[in-house]
This record gives structure tokens, sequence and C-alpha cells, in this order.
């Protein structure tokens, strides 16, 4: 019996990493939230009409308008937006704020290289940007922003309770991370009324590992109520959002042998620009986090919700994908020759520099 309870063990380990089987046994679940230092922030942008908050009209928009529009003058919104024009867009406000303990305001985190580099933190004055943390905690406290807050709770709550239904009914944390071949400490989906209609990642590096956030934002037709449709926002946010923090290290790691190829972006360059992604390397980013993303609805959802997404992937601009699909189906297949995502990479960088030699040349 011992002899073949230890057969047995290793047997579990060699087909099953020991920190994905634990996980396995101790499923963790997707946190669902309305984040109060999301709703500061997306408030404080509603306010000086910054130009990427929802369109969508709903009450709350109105109600937010009515109690604080008295406060569009305030010094605390002024430093805002000539802190967050000047040095801050989309993703930085949102990913330096996570930095922060709330609503204290103290740092808990330290930037990370990747942050520095592709936020471009280390450039920026490090007085201006303690100004822009001194703004949101100004206004938190001068407009007692915590009790609209709190009296919206059962508002929120509500919010909450329709996506987790869905969120919870798929073990996403395990299939994630069996996918990816790696860990993450922590998965928050923070739900946003005013966010923008699509959804934002953004992860901080701690002691544990990483904290991943999803910041989503309703559909741009709700009406009075933001309408956060739970199975969509699954196959095309959720999944999408979460899989950038894998996916964005490994083309950063290989971005040497990548940047080689940046020929490639001159055919999609327009219809990249369209998608937001102004930069061979961030074209990079959603091409390797579509393809995983593809391969993890069909996983899901199935093949026909995956191959309806990959049509729409390809309508869009992302032709590289018919080469990167393949790729991450073959390293679905054979698990047992690629333990991890970065395995695959090398197959990757050959698959670009093939495609340059024959479209760049």
């Amino acid at each position: 019996m011992k002899i073949a309870s230890v057969l047995l063990f290793f047997v579990v380990a060699f087909y099953c990493p020991f920190y994905l089987c634990a996980q396995q046994h101790r499923a963790r679940k997707i946190d669902v939230i309305v984040d109060e230092r999301i709703e500061l922030i997306t408030t404080m942008q509603l306010l000086f009409e910054y130009p990427l908050v929802g369109r969508a009209d709903i009450k709350y928009k109105q109600e937010v308008s009515a109690y604080f529009d008295k406060h569009k003058r305030d010094t605390s919104v002024n430093y805002f937006l000539n802190i967050a024009e000047k040095y801050l867009s989309f993703v930085r406000p949102i990913n330096y704020a996570y930095h922060f303990s709330f609503p204290d305001f103290k740092q808990t985190a330290t930037l990370s290289a990747y942050e520095n580099e592709n936020y471009g933190f280390a450039k920026h004055s490090v007085d201006s940007l303690a100004l822009y943390i001194h703004a949101l905690n100004d206004f938190y406290t001068q407009t007692n922003f915590h009790t609209f807050y709190k009296h919206h709770r059962v508002f929120y709550d509500s919010l909450v309770t329709i996506v987790k239904k869905t969120t919870d009914s798929v073990d996403l944390v395990s299939i994630l991370e069996n996918h990816y071949g790696t860990r993450q400490h922590s998965y928050t989906l923070v739900l946003s009324p005013l966010f923008i209609e699509a959804g934002m990642s953004t992860w901080i590096t701690t002691k544990n590992g990483n904290d991943l956030y999803s910041i989503i934002g309703p559909n741009a037709d709700s009406k009075t109520n933001p309408d956060f449709d739970p199975r969509w926002l699954m196959q095309y946010l959720v999944i999408h959002e979460f899989s950038h923090p894998f996916c964005n290290p490994l083309i950063d790691k290989y971005y040497p042998a990548l940047e080689k190829d940046s020929c490639l972006w001159r055919p999609i360059k327009k219809a990249m620009a369209r998608e937001g992604d102004k930069s061979w390397k961030t074209v990079l980013y959603e091409l390797l986090t579509r393809a995983n993303e593809i391969t993890l609805i069909k996983q899901v959802f199935g093949k026909d919700d995956a191959d309806k997404v990959y049509k729409e992937y390809l309508k869009k601009g992302y032709s590289y994908l018919e080469g990167l699909v393949p790729i991450i189906e073959d390293y679905n297949r054979q698990r047992d020759k690629y333990k991890t995502l970065d395995d695959i990479m090398p197959r990757m960088v050959s698959y670009f520099d093939t495609k340059a030699i024959d479209v760049c040349h």
C-alpha cells in the first residue's frame, strides 16, 4: 500500500505542478467588487469631462453630477486635471492609485520595473505624482465622498450580485493558471458604472505575488441602470483582461528578439490605432493575449463562441492571429512538452521572423 501511494504521488506530481494541484483542491474565486477608489477617480474624471468616461446615460451618472458639480472648481480637481493630462492617461491613474492604501493613501507597494518602463512613471516628477495622490485625498475628504458612496451601497451590491453568479459558476482562476502554467496571488474584477464601455487590466507586485485587477465599465447603450452583461463580460473582457498579466511580461522578455520584426506593424498600423494600440510592443501584447483568449473561450464556452470572437478580431485587423492561434493550440495539445506559455514563446518569435521575411522584404 505504501509503495502504491508513493507511486501515485509521483504520477500526480509529474502531470500536475504542485501549486496548481493544490489550487484545484483549494479553489480560489474571482473577487467581484465595486471599488470606492475607482469611483473616486472616475467621479473626478467625469467632473472635468475626461474623454474616456463611459457614455452610458445612466441615472447614477446624473446623481454623481448633481452631488459633485459644485466641486468642479475645487483646487483638488484642478490638480487632478493638470497632472492627469500632463503625466497620466487611462491605465496610469488607476495603476498608481493601487500602490496606496485606501482611504488613508499611504504607499504600500513600490513601482515595478514593468510599470516604470511601460507606464513611464520613471520619467515623471515624484513631486507631481505625490500631488496626484494629494488631489485624490483632498477631494475625498473635502467632498465627504464616502457618504455618497455609502448611500449607494445597495446599488453597488446589486451590480456585483448579477455578475458574481456567472463568475462563480466557472473556476476561471484554475483554468487560467493551468493554461498559463503560472500563478497569480489574487484576482479582482472591479465593476465601475462610470468607466468606459471596455475593460483594462493592471496588476500590483507584492511580496506574495501579483494582485490582478480587471476594471470593467457597463455597455454604452445602458439606460437607467448600468448593464453588465455577465456572459459577454466573461467572453470579451474578463478572460482577456486577466490574461494580460500573464502575457505582457513574456512580450517584454522576448521583445529584444521581436523588435527586429517591427516592420510587421506597418501593414496593420491604421487598424491597430483604431483599437488604441500605438506601438509594435502594445500590438504584440494584444496579439499574444487574444491568441490565448480564443483558446480559453473555446475551453470555457465552446468552439462556436471561440470562432465568433476569432473572426471578430480578424475583422478588426489582428491578422497575425492566423499564425499565432495554431501555435497556442499546439501548446494546449502538448502540455507534456510545454509546461508554461514561456516554453512556446520561441515558436512565436520564429513565426514573426518568418512573416517579416515575407511581408517586409
